[in-house]
C-alpha cells in the first residue's frame, strides 16, 4: 500500500523545530529496544498505556483495549484510510490493519522505528495495508483529503505547536473525517511532576484537555468532545511505576550514566505518580473535519 503523491497544497504552519526533532529522535533511539520493546510493548507492540477494567487480565489485553476503543470512537473499519501520527514501531497501525481491515499510514521522526515497524508488519502479514514513513507530522507531504481518520496515541505531547499541527491535520482529512488524540494532559497542582515528564520524555510543552479541545476547535474541527480516561489507565500506571522504580534502582547500582535513558525512567515515575496521585490527566479529545 502506498499513499498518493501530493495533488494540492496543505498549509504548513506548525513545522517541528529542528532541535525538537533531534531531541525526540535521540530519546527514542535510547529507549525503543532497551525499554519499550524489552519491557513494555508485549505482543501488541505498544508504546502506550492500556485501558483496563475488572475483567482485564494482562497488559497486552489492556493495550488492545486502547486500540479497540480508539478505533470504535473514530469509526475505523474495512478500507478506512488512517493516519497514525507518531506511530512508534507500528503496533497500533498493525492492529488496525489486522483487526479492522484499515489501510494505515504511520509517520514517525525516527528512521529506526520505521525499519522495525515495517519488519513487524511483514511478520504479521499486513505489509500490503501498512506503510510507515519518516516524516514530521506537523509538515507532511500528503494530498488534501488523503485520510478518513487520523490519530495521535500518546504522541501529541511531542508537538511543538499544537494549534499549527491541528490546522495542518485538518487539511489532510476528508470532509467529515474523524480525529482523536488519546493522550496525557496537564492536571492540577503538581507542576514539578509535569516538568519531570516533559524533560524526561522529550516533550516541549504539555497542555490541559480543555486547551487541546480549544485548539482543535480553533483549527476548524467540529463536534469536539473530551473524555476522561484516567481511571481506565490506573492499572497501567501502577505497573509502569513498579517497573520504572526497579529500573532506576538498577541504574544507580550499575553506576553507568546514560542521561537520556535515566531521564526517561524518571519521567515514567513522575507520570505514573501524577496519574495515581493527581496532577496528570489522561483522556481522549476528538473532533470531525
Amino acid at each position: 500500500m502506498r499513499v498518493a503523491p501530493p495533488t494540492g497544497i496543505i498549509r504548513v504552519v506548525g513545522k517541528t523545530p529542528d532541535e525538537q526533532i533531534a531531541r525526540v529522535v535521540e530519546y527514542y533511539r535510547a529507549t525503543n529496544e532497551r525499554s519499550y520493546l524489552a519491557n513494555w510493548s508485549g505482543r501488541a507492540l505498544s508504546f502506550h498505556y492500556g485501558l483496563s477494567d475488572a475483567s482485564t487480565r494482562s497488559l497486552d489485553e489492556a493495550h488492545e483495549n486502547s486500540n479497540r476503543y480508539l478505533a470504535d470512537r473514530l469509526g475505523i473499519g474495512p478500507g478506512s484510510r488512517v493516519l497514525d501520527s507518531g506511530c512508534g514501531v507500528g503496533g497500533t497501525a498493525i492492529w488496525l490493519a489486522r483487526e479492522r481491515g484499515a489501510k494505515v499510514v504511520g509517520i514517525t521522526l525516527d528512521r529506526g522505528q520505521v525499519e522495525l515497524g515495517m519488519r513487524f508488519a511483514r511478520e504479521r502479514g499486513v505489509e500490503d495495508k501498512v506503510q510507515l514513513l519518516e516524516m514530521d507530522y506537523a509538515a507532511t507531504t500528503f494530498a488534501p483529503g488523503s485520510f478518513d481518520a487520523a490519530l495521535n496515541l500518546e504522541s501529541l505531547c511531542h508537538a511543538a505547536d499544537t494549534g499549527g499541527y491541528f490546522e495542518h491535520l485538518h487539511g489532510l482529512l476528508a470532509p467529515g473525517g474523524h480525529y482523536g488524540a488519546m493522550e496525557f494532559f496537564v492536571g492540577e497542582g503538581r507542576p514539578e511532576l509535569i516538568e519531570d515528564v516533559m524533560q524526561g520524555w522529550a516533550m516541549p510543552a504539555w497542555q490541559s484537555m480543555s486547551a487541546a479541545a480549544e485548539a482543535l476547535a480553533a483549527a476548524g474541527f467540529r463536534d469536539v468532545e473530551l473524555i476522561d480516561l484516567r481511571a481506565e489507565v490506573r492499572l497501567s500506571a501502577e505497573q509502569m511505576l513498579s517497573m520504572a522504580t526497579r529500573t532506576l534502582l538498577d541504574l544507580r547500582k550499575d553506576g553507568a550514566r546514560d542521561p537520556v535513558f535515566e531521564g526517561h525512567v524518571k519521567g515514567a515515575i513522575a507520570c505514573c505518580r501524577g496519574l495515581l496521585e493527581g496532577g496528570v490527566d489522561y483522556g481522549l479529545v476528538t473532533g470531525r473535519a
